[in-house]
């Protein structure tokens, strides 16, 4: 199996089906509860109570701020990782603010063994670590795309101070070796400042995501706010009236892929719509070359990163 490549017959139904608030969000290991998804605008479905605003602006505004971040590693191919230690994939600098939730995806990943794990840490402002989470499992064989919404009641989050910083790494069982190959792992740390609660949201081709952003009083996306493709790592910002998207710039990382007026998508990318409708994430990334093992660091970045320790135990 390949992963999917985008292109823009890929979004072309992208009128909203429903949101219901993900803020309780089952992790892997639970059962998700089972939700009714009206296939079109208007009423939403008895059978569902869904969250609104205390306060509804008439003109929101966007909240990405510079507080929210993106760690992204792309095109690691069979890449050696021995075993015992947490190996260093990318890092953001220190969180000016607290963390809303994390929204996480990968186009591709799978290892030769099937003895690598995908970790997030926390580490506080010294350096040690707060908390550590295996987000998938161990990798598959055969390869997955996997994903996963951590919400603010997890520790990964909840224990998250000003000051800290996230680290993506893989971890290999001690005295195993395996070789990984990860293609578009993205992970968005979504800052506390961001207007509006989580939600979870499906499109009418039923691609799940995060919407990030203010609600109408019948629970559908209303106003400015962004939408976070689970299973891609892309991401829509922009304007919406009553669950319908309306006009905004869907980005991969910190680059542009498709740009939306009149609810369609444009031919060709009309970038004056970014100065509306701006990312506005700090973008942190790894891009390797065939040289480079996971876990091979230059020796200022072994001085900045205090990886090296035994992972210890996860959620």
């Amino acid at each position: 199996m390949a992963p999917l490549s985008l292109n823009e017959n890929d979004y072309s139904a992208v009128q909203v089906v429903h949101n219901v608030n993900y803020e309780n969000a089952p992790t892997p290991h639970q059962e998700p509860k089972r939700v009714q998804f009206a296939l079109e605008t208007g009423n939403p479905s008895s059978s569902i109570i869904l969250p609104v605003e205390e306060t509804q602006s008439p003109a929101i505004q966007v909240a990405h701020t510079p507080s929210s971040m993106i760690l992204q590693v792309e095109d690691l191919y069979n890449r050696a990782v021995d075993g015992g230690l947490c190996k260093y994939l990318v890092k953001t600098t220190p969180l000016k603010s607290h963390v809303k939730c994390i929204v996480i995806s990968t186009k591709w990943l799978h290892s030769l063994q099937a003895a690598t794990k995908v970790v997030l840490t926390l580490y506080d402002s010294h350096g040690q670590v707060k908390k550590r989470l295996d987000l998938f499992g161990t990798t598959s064989l055969t390869g997955s795309r996997p994903h996963r919404f951590i919400s603010a009641k997890e520790q990964i989050v909840s224990k998250q101070a000003p000051g800290d910083h996230y680290q993506l790494e893989c971890k290999v069982t001690l005295g195993e070796n395996d070789k990984v190959t990860i293609k578009g792992l993205v992970c968005k740390i979504i800052s506390s400042k961001t207007i509006g609660k989580p939600y979870q949201l499906t499109d009418l081709a039923f691609r799940k995501g995060t919407f990030v952003g203010r609600v109408d009083d019948e629970g559908y996306m209303h106003g400015k706010g962004s939408f976070h493709y689970l299973e891609n790592g892309h991401t829509f910002v922009g304007h919406f009236e009553h669950g319908k998207w309306i006009k905004g710039v869907l980005y991969y990382g910190d680059k542009v892929k498709l740009t939306m007026n009149e609810s369609r998508f444009d031919k060709t990318v009309d970038m004056s719509m970014t100065k509306r409708f701006q990312h506005n994430f700090q973008y942190f990334s790894k891009f390797s070359s065939k040289k480079t093992s996971v876990g091979e660091r230059s020796e200022s970045e072994i001085e900045e990163i205090p990886s090296s320790a035994f992972c210890g135990c996860f959620e």
